[in-house]
């Protein structure tokens, strides 16, 4: 396997505290190692010694940011679990930070994977309820976004663009709510909408916090509230989480998350995945990242 980008390339010293690893998953258009590993040496500068893990798709920053459009999520969650499970760092558990798209694919790795268990999440902006518009196109490569863009508008639920097309896995059209049970082969099974899955429900349970954090003002992910679950109807208008089945009859567990005061709505300001950093570093970090693994980190490390 390729060198993946871990931080710190030391390790801390016995002396030193050791906090909770944190594993950050980018968004689509974005890769492990450009400006997402800005945040994790902020990260390190206020957590001395913190571990960060950035996910990483494939053998190389340009197959990552590739894989953001064109891939199975499924597969990727997967790849994902047997990295996590390899690195004796983690196997105490992690914090987790997902970025737009990176957000959702974390939250299935909590669902679907048996290895490093995740005590908090945090999504920013990440499309949990669908899409129903393909994002805008943003960062270094539009060229492989447009043409993610054009696949999907041809049809999302043509059985190979939807086992291509990352967007088309969870775009969830609201005029046609029966294709996308169907034929998507991705969303309805992590939300539960079909056959429901209890390990899922059980697994998100066990987080300590589940933190969905929109934007405000957000037109990358339409409707904006998906960060918070929500959809839209057939004549577009906004369903919040509330008035769903997947609240209502609880089959993520997210009520009983909330029930118990672990899950977190919260509204960023500015435009999707604007100034993130210092909204991790200023709101995030301290209630839900600032917290020490063992009072002996010699033992910790030895794991």
């Amino acid at each position: 396997m390729a060198v993946l980008y871990r931080f710190p390339l030391v390790l801390p010293s016995a002396s030193a505290a050791v906090y909770t690893p944190v594993v950050i998953w980018h968004g689509m258009g974005d890769s492990c190692c450009g400006g997402i590993l800005d945040l994790a040496a902020q990260l390190q500068e206020r957590l001395p010694g913190v571990y960060v893990y950035s996910v990483r798709i494939g053998a190389s920053e340009d197959e990552d940011r590739d894989h953001g459009y064109f891939d199975v999520i499924s597969r990727q969650v997967d790849e994902v679990c047997e990295q996590l499970k390899s690195d004796p760092l983690l196997s105490s558990g992690f914090n987790a930070i997902g970025f737009s798209q990176g957000g959702l694919l974390m939250r299935a790795y909590v669902e679907k994977c048996d290895g490093p268990a995740v005590r908090n999440l945090i999504t920013m902006g990440s499309p949990h309820g669908g899409i129903a518009h393909f994002p805008g196109c943003m960062g270094k490569d539009t060229a492989k976004c447009e043409l993610a863009r054009s696949l999907l508008l041809r049809g999302a639920y043509i059985p190979w663009i939807q086992n291509r097309v990352v967007q088309a896995q969870y775009y969830r059209d609201p005029r046609n709510i029966k294709l996308y049970l169907e034929r998507n082969i991705f969303l309805p099974y992590v939300n539960n909408e079909l056959n429901q899955n209890k390990q899922y429900a059980d697994r998100l349970k066990s987080l300590h916090n589940l933190v969905l954090v929109r934007f405000e003002p957000d037109d990358m992910v339409v409707p904006r509230d998906s960060a918070w679950f929500a959809n839209l109807d057939k004549d577009g208008a906004v369903v919040p989480l509330e008035q769903q089945d997947l609240w209502t009859e609880d089959r993520l567990g997210l009520r009983f998350l909330n029930d118990n005061g672990r899950l977190h709505f919260l509204t960023a300001p500015g435009p999707h995945m604007n100034g993130t950093a210092d909204y991790i570093l200023n709101v995030i970090l301290e209630p839900f990242l600032d917290n020490e693994l063992a009072k002996d980190p010699v033992l910790v490390l030895q794991q």
